[in-house]
């Protein structure tokens, strides 16, 4: 019990730490650029590219950052969120003891929301039928596409 306890306690400091660097990398940033990672020499600069990257989308007030089982990886998960839905879904993922894994498949797009999306040959297809004047048409994207080498009829099936 005393181990898990102190297992507990140090996550929780270890997550506070992480966002403590992660807003510190961020101000810093915001006056030296790049090189603020710079002083961060103990941890990798991807490391501390991770923490100021979720602590510049997950505001202070919703984070959740004394609820064990909830980590950075959870956090990292809600980011692109609205803040207080960002909160919920963390308090909701602590409740029902979601892995941070489970928390990003939960919000990932659905698969009827991928069944709508067109496929390469549809919108092709599409684009035929709409009239060549249409400046919000698919055919007008798909002749930029091509113009910048990035789609053609061959590889539209």
């Amino acid at each position: 019990m005393k181990l898990r306890y102190k297992l507990s306690l140090a996550s929780k400091i270890a997550l506070e730490t992480a966002f403590e660097c992660g807003d510190w990398a961020c101000e810093v940033e915001d006056s030296l650029g790049e090189e603020a990672h710079s002083y961060f020499a103990v941890f990798s600069y991807w490391q501390v590219a991770k923490w100021a990257s979720v602590a510049r989308r997950v505001p202070s007030l919703c984070r959740v950052t004394n609820v064990e089982g909830i980590s950075m990886e959870h956090h990292r998960a809600v980011a692109n969120l609205p803040p207080q839905e960002a909160r919920e879904r963390l308090l909701t993922a602590a409740r029902e003891g979601q892995t941070a894994a489970e928390l990003k498949r939960i919000l990932e797009p659905s698969e009827r929301v991928r069944e709508k999306c067109w496929t390469y040959k549809e919108l092709w297809e599409k684009a035929k039928e709409w009239p060549d004047d249409n400046p919000h048409g698919a055919f007008v994207f798909i002749q930029w596409l091509e113009e910048h080498g990035k789609f053609s009829e061959s590889t539209a099936g």
